[in-house]
């Protein structure tokens, strides 16, 4: 410590040092009070809302429609088939798939009776029918003679569970499209199925074919 005194005394003396050492001391504390005020912090308020970005990405929209859509299918296939019965098939799959699985057509039958390019809804039966034959009216949620959505599932009067029967449609966007038609009062469009939240663009797209008011 001696020594340090001594330097200090050969060196501008102890008291310059001392005065050198309080201005620094007055010097940080002036800075510091001039730092930003709690005034001048931007505040969390509503008008600072608009800096975060709220809106959903195009993708998350996809992501949400890929959640509901379902994964199968079984639908019923009867009439001029090899092999009418009850199948299960993928949920991308087609009529003329449900066909080919159900042992293919019979010579007799009248393909162009049929949409054979309809995507499949669950639970729905795919009446192939003969040639010359006059088929009787398509039962509700039945792909018969020239059906490009014969039993289509209507948005203002479907249950919940009838709405599940669409495509890409689950528990949740079913729900959604009901608790929608009863707060406005039903649909007055079809394309007033994308104002569900939920439904954008790409799932209505698969629906337009399948559905009715």
């Amino acid at each position: 410590m001696e020594k340090f005194f001594n330097w200090l005394d050969d060196h501008g003396g102890r008291q310059t040092w001392a005065l050198v050492i309080l201005a620094l001391v007055f010097a940080g504390a002036w800075f510091w009070q001039q730092g930003p005020t709690r005034e001048d912090r931007l505040p969390v308020v509503a008008d600072n809302a608009k800096l975060i970005k709220t809106d959903r990405p195009d993708e998350f929209e996809a992501l949400d429609e890929d959640k509901d859509k379902p994964t199968e299918a079984t639908v019923h296939v009867s009439g001029a088939v090899a092999k009418p019965g009850v199948y299960t098939l993928s949920a991308d799959a087609r009529v003329n798939d449900a066909i080919q699985v159900a042992g293919g057509p019979l010579p007799e039958a009248d393909l162009d009776a049929l949409n054979l390019a309809q995507p499949l809804i669950d639970g729905t039966k795919i009446a192939v029918p003969r040639q010359g034959e006059t088929p009787p009216a398509p039962a509700p949620g039945t792909v018969g003679t020239g059906s490009t959505g014969a039993g289509a599932v209507s948005i203002n009067a479907a249950s919940v569970e009838e709405l599940q029967q669409l495509p890409g449609v689950g528990p949740a966007k079913a729900q959604a499209i009901v608790a929608y038609r009863e707060a406005h009062g039903g649909f007055r469009a079809l394309e007033e199925l994308k104002e569900v939240s939920g439904i954008g663009e790409k799932t209505y797209e698969r629906l337009a074919a399948d559905i009715q008011l």
